[in-house]
């Protein structure tokens, strides 16, 4: 989203991001060493995903990461689904969301959502 989603990226921009993810429906809980919620374990994903982009190197931060374009805001939480994110803004999304959207751009995922 914003200058990333608008190939306008400049060395003082932030990056705006939604991060959205896809599960079985079935799934409530990942199957892995510890199990989580899928919501959590998308959760401390993007957490680290976050971390990783906004380290600090010998140069500076690498990139200001900005989430609070996503669905619900800073109330909301930080990786949504794509059912969940689909159903906010056919419903309650506002003008302005919407709006911000047209400057969105897919960067890694399955090729028939993006």
């Amino acid at each position: 989203m914003g200058k990333l989603g608008s190939r306008e990226l400049t060395a003082g921009s932030d990056i705006d991001l939604i991060l959205l993810y896809e599960h079985n429906e079935d799934a409530e809980i990942s199957d892995g060493e510890k199990p989580l919620y899928i919501s959590q374990y998308y959760t401390c994903l993007t957490q680290r995903f976050v971390a990783a982009l906004s380290t600090l190197t010998n140069q500076g931060v690498l990139y200001n990461v900005d989430l609070i374009l996503r669905p619900l805001g800073n109330k909301g939480p930080i990786a949504v689904s794509f059912q969940f994110f689909r159903n906010y803004y056919r419903k309650e999304a506002w003008i302005w969301e919407h709006l911000a959207l047209t400057r969105a751009r897919g960067i890694t995922g399955d090729s028939d959502f993006l």
